[in-house]
């Protein structure tokens, strides 16, 4: 009776089957691009990644807080322009009328005054955005900015009154120019707040670019160190093939000469 000893074989197979596993793994983070795919790759670095994508996800939705009050803001630098645009065309209107005592220009001077008198009252009346009334006195808008550990809330607030007051006469030069300084502040302070808020965008765009660089940094694969281990591990599972192979035909033979 003849015993052949299997444990060559044996041990070259639990070989190939490791080398098998840790390629297809290997391959796998390959085609994902990503080393760590669930908790049981990297249960630390796991949970670092989720932490930092709970951040860019904050900071996502900041995003579009933000985005929301510049949309007001924008919307409000156009009134104001539009206004401070009439206004100061009432404002020519009204140092013409002075100077001159002809009556029939006069008359039309005070038409065409009325008329954007008229126009401004409206611009301003109806200037809505978003059910916000935003030629107004007050605060028009709270922005809040959430970061990890902070809040910053942004005020965008007017010192005009709805109706511009002092419009109503063509010789009320003082009221005239007291209105054109309000709609001229009002202006201002739409495009400072507009200009702070789209700066407030950058910052959350490079805080979301920052949290995503971490992300990759932890769950990225290092490509150059895959591929050397995909092919480290081919060249060994085909030399285990080959061993087992040897293996095989050596104990079929030594099995022949007993025949």
């Amino acid at each position: 009776m003849i015993t052949t000893n299997y444990s060559i074989a044996s041990q070259l197979s639990n070989i190939y089957q490791t080398n098998g596993q840790a390629l297809s793994d290997t391959m796998s983070r390959i085609a994902s691009g990503k080393r760590i795919q669930n908790p049981s790759d990297d249960f630390a670095g796991w949970l670092k990644a989720n932490s930092f994508q709970t951040d860019v996800n904050n900071y996502t939705n900041v995003k579009q807080d933000i985005q929301a009050g510049k949309s007001l803001a924008d919307y409000a630098v156009g009134v104001g322009n539009q206004i401070v645009e009439d206004i100061t065309q009432m404002q020519t209107l009204a140092t013409e009328y002075a100077a001159t005592n002809d009556a029939q220009k006069q008359a039309a001077y005070k038409d065409q005054f009325t008329a954007i008198q008229s126009r401004v009252t409206d611009e301003a009346t109806n200037a809505v955005y978003d059910s916000v009334s935003v030629y107004a006195t007050g605060a028009l808008k709270s922005v809040s900015v959430n970061g990890e550990n902070a809040a910053l809330v942004v005020n965008m607030t007017t010192t005009n009154s709805a109706t511009p007051a002092n419009l109503n006469n063509i010789q009320d030069t003082t009221g005239i120019s007291n209105e054109l300084t309000a709609a001229q502040t009002y202006l201002d302070e739409m495009t400072s707040f507009s200009t702070e808020l789209a700066n407030f965008s950058k910052i959350a765009d490079t805080a979301v670019s920052s949290k995503q660089a971490a992300i990759s940094a932890i769950t990225d694969i290092n490509e150059v160190v895959e591929m050397s281990n995909e092919t480290n591990l081919q060249v060994r599972n085909q030399a285990a093939v080959s061993m087992m192979t040897q293996a095989n035909v050596s104990q079929a033979q030594l099995a022949r000469l007993f025949q």
